[in-house]
């Protein structure tokens, strides 16, 4: 176990550096946007669609099962000048799915997720609280 510790480290602290060294638009905001299926999607987008082109690039993360957002960021894409790009990661749980088999999808949804979220480093994150 110790073993991988090391090699963790040494990634994480590399991304970090070789990320923060890259050096983007002051004037620039990057933003990571979470999209879900149903009426969330379009609640984002309603959102997103006020934004100014200081908040770009954009990054649109939807779930591997999720055609439907990704047609509506498209299409969104294509009325607007910016730039942007879409990220698919699995579901932590599908409809009807047991709880028990969920443990181990959810691990898959947050391995997935980790490299983005890290990569990217957005300035802002848009998502829909559910609280």
């Amino acid at each position: 176990m110790i073993f991988w510790i090391i090699p963790i480290l040494w990634v994480t602290a590399y991304m970090y550096f070789y990320i923060k060294a890259k050096c983007d638009d002051p004037a620039m905001t990057r933003v990571m946007i979470v999209l879900g299926s149903g009426g969330h999607t379009a609640e984002m987008l309603s959102y997103t669609s006020v934004l100014t082109c200081k908040f770009q690039p954009r990054l649109y993360v939807i779930a591997t099962t999720d055609s439907m957002s990704e047609q509506k960021v498209l299409d969104l894409g294509d009325k607007c000048d910016i730039k942007f790009s879409i990220k698919r990661i699995p579901r932590a749980r599908e409809v009807k799915q047991s709880y028990t088999s969920s443990i181990f999808s959810t691990l898959m949804s947050c391995l997935s997720a980790f490299p983005i979220v890290t990569i990217f480093r957005a300035k802002l994150v848009s998502y829909r609280n559910l609280y």
